[in-house]
């Protein structure tokens, strides 16, 4: 008879926080290789925790401390194995020697859960397969495509409280089943439009999702820590900040991504706190900083490591993107303005005097402008910043720069009412969007808020500056003031 790998999972609690965890077994033609278990505790797939156990004549042993649920990678040679864990629970695991998937047995009481694990992602794999949901996306008008997932979810949910041994699940299993299920429905709805809009470039706008279907969102729980174990909420976390960015964005697409990120931050930590927003928030970077200019990146990681106060999630981004955070950013100016001060008055703005202003009349001086509107959350935020920057600079100096403040706003009357409220220094101005000739269809701003800044000889030296809040940008205009 052929001799099988029995894997004990024995938890005794030790204290209020943290149980023993007692691994051990024997695998049945063992060839020498150490058996693993890993656990991924910031879920990005760097530097995982990992055991290692020796075998001796196929017999190895584990013992560690987990205060709360987990999944873990059961590993021999090239077969891997995910396990769900929780404390006061014993799983006994039995396969043979690199046929760990095909031939594994459990038992113990968290078998009933991984072994219903495993028949619930057999039966319901592609509904968990990323690329052929965007495939339905694709192909499906977004009523159809709603109820479809809609009704996924509830033969999900009617499979697991149908399941023999339901009442054998532990509340944390329950929990976790429960959140993975009702995450992927919202996750895959939200990332819908996004799709939709991603698939083709020439696509300039985003699809508002009809409110009808967001129906009961007001109730999710965005910021949900003990969510973080499943990938679907995951997933949610990224597609929940893309859709809410989009929107307030008025569902236009970007065309500068060092806004885009910069904009989506800014709905992460409203939205979320503690762990959600720092794994967002270190997913986000390592995926994207490649695509945006250092400075953004410094920005963002400044704003991890103020959340992040134990350095779990900053050390990470900064072991891949440390080197990039310290390079220079790229001055690119837009194809449509000129470096002449004349060239770029070919655009119609008024001040709030109701006279016409033209870059010229600022020939010789620096020129920081600020692009922005009344009903912009962001834009806002910058205004007590640009107050800072603007008392920075001496008598002597202010006299030889120019804040222009751009409002975009489509009305004159918000734009008036809200220079009254905001008070800041500086030369306000309206370009109304609806003017063909308006200052923003010039430097092709599509986001605000939007900062450009000229020299003294009238050229655009950075037609993305940096924002006010940003300590640079106070350096970047005294250099141009020598």
């Amino acid at each position: 008879m052929k001799k099988i790998l029995i894997l004990f999972f024995a938890i005794i609690s030790v204290n209020s926080l943290a149980q023993s965890v007692i691994i051990d077994g024997y695998i049945n033609n063992a060839q020498g290789n150490p058996v693993n278990l890993s656990i991924d505790r910031t879920y990005l797939g760097v530097h995982p925790e990992v055991f290692t156990a020796k075998t001796s004549e196929g017999s190895f042993s584990f013992t560690l401390n987990e205060a709360k649920e987990f999944i873990a990678t059961l590993s021999y040679g090239t077969e891997s194995y995910l396990l769900f864990l929780a404390p006061d629970e014993t799983l006994h695991v039995a396969f043979t020697a690199d046929l760990l998937s095909a031939t594994i047995q459990l038992s113990g009481n968290a078998a009933p859960a991984n072994l219903f694990l495993k028949s619930f992602n057999k039966k319901f794999a592609s509904d968990y397969t990323d690329s052929l949901m965007d495939n339905k996306m694709l192909a499906m008008g977004v009523d159809a495509f709603e109820i479809d997932i809609f009704n996924s979810r509830k033969k999900q949910l009617e499979y697991f409280k149908a399941d023999s041994s339901y009442n054998k699940f532990s509340p944390a299993f329950k929990n976790y089943f429960t959140n993975l299920v009702n995450y992927r429905y919202w996750n895959l709805l939200l990332a819908y439009p996004i799709v939709k809009a991603n698939s083709n470039a020439k696509i300039l706008h985003v699809d508002e999702l009809p409110p009808p279907l967001l129906e009961g969102f007001e109730k999710v729980k965005v910021s949900n820590a003990d969510a973080l174990i499943c990938d679907s909420y995951r997933s949610f976390l990224k597609y929940y900040v893309i859709y809410f960015t989009s929107k307030e964005n008025g569902f236009n697409k970007f065309t500068d991504y060092n806004s885009s990120m910069e904009r989506k931050n800014l709905i992460a930590q409203k939205a979320l706190s503690d762990s959600p927003y720092q794994y967002w928030l270190s997913r986000f970077l390592l995926d994207e900083y490649e695509k945006a200019q250092p400075s953004t990146v410094k920005r963002l990681y400044l704003s991890l490591i103020l959340s992040d106060k134990q350095s779990v999630y900053a050390s990470i981004v900064k072991e891949k993107c440390g080197e990039y955070m310290e390079k220079k950013d790229e001055v690119k100016t837009s194809k449509n303005t000129s470096g002449n001060l004349t060239a770029n008055d070919n655009c119609k703005i008024v001040t709030d005097k109701g006279k016409p202003v033209k870059f010229s009349d600022f020939k010789g001086k620096v020129i920081y402008v600020d692009f922005w509107a009344s009903w912009c959350g962001p834009c806002r935020q910058e205004m007590p910043h640009s107050k800072e920057l603007h008392h920075k600079f001496t008598e002597k100096q202010l006299k030889n720069i120019v804040f222009l403040y751009i409002s975009t706003d489509r009305g004159e009357a918000a734009w008036r009412k809200a220079v009254v409220e905001i008070g800041v220094e500086g030369i306000q101005a309206w370009s109304s969007p609806d003017w063909p000739d308006c200052a923003g269809n010039l430097f092709s701003v599509t986001t605000i808020p939007h900062y450009v800044l000229f020299d003294k000889n009238g050229q655009v030296v950075d037609d993305n500056a940096k924002r006010p809040s940003d300590p640079e940008i106070y350096g970047d205009i005294l250099y141009l003031l020598k």
